[in-house]
């Protein structure tokens, strides 16, 4: 997602693997193989602590994306994007599992940030400073809704 992003926006990534952040920064970016054998490179910024992201990206992003494994790194997630996304910010989470939205709406729970939740039948395999896209699927985003308007309690009056 971040080398096709980064070809038409400014994508900033956040990673723990210090490979990749050293690759990515030497490079300026994520260098991509798609299925059909094209080659492409999305320029990206990439950060291992959110302080290093904010800085480097100039303040908070509109929109993120969240593909981890793992509830504890989800719930990691949720909280790192309590700091890099604006109020009214979006995060997208595409992972693999039941729970992730429950996991990121508490990490996120007080914050301003939305979270959608989404499923995507893509493959690739990474190696530091380059995605190779195994194979095309679609893509499903649905909305969560907002927790005022999940609430299900009423009063009246008589």
């Amino acid at each position: 997602w971040a080398a096709r992003l980064g070809r038409v926006t400014q994508v900033s990534v956040f990673s723990r693997w210090r490979a990749q952040v050293d690759r990515v920064r030497a490079q300026g970016g994520i260098h991509l193989r798609d299925p059909r054998g094209g080659r492409h490179f999305g320029r990206c910024l990439i950060g291992s602590s959110s302080e290093e992201l904010l800085q480097e990206a100039g303040g908070r992003a509109d929109v993120g994306f969240v593909f981890v494994k793992g509830t504890d790194a989800t719930a990691e997630a949720g909280h790192r994007a309590r700091r890099l996304l604006k109020p009214g910010g979006l995060l997208i989470s595409l992972q693999n599992g039941m729970g992730r939205e429950g996991c990121l709406t508490r990490a996120l729970q007080g914050s301003e940030v939305n979270v959608t939740v989404g499923t995507s039948s893509n493959g690739a395999t990474v190696e530091p400073g380059k995605v190779v896209h195994r194979g095309y699927g679609e893509t499903f985003i649905a909305s969560l809704p907002s927790p005022s308007s999940s609430s299900s309690s009423s009063s009246s009056s008589s």
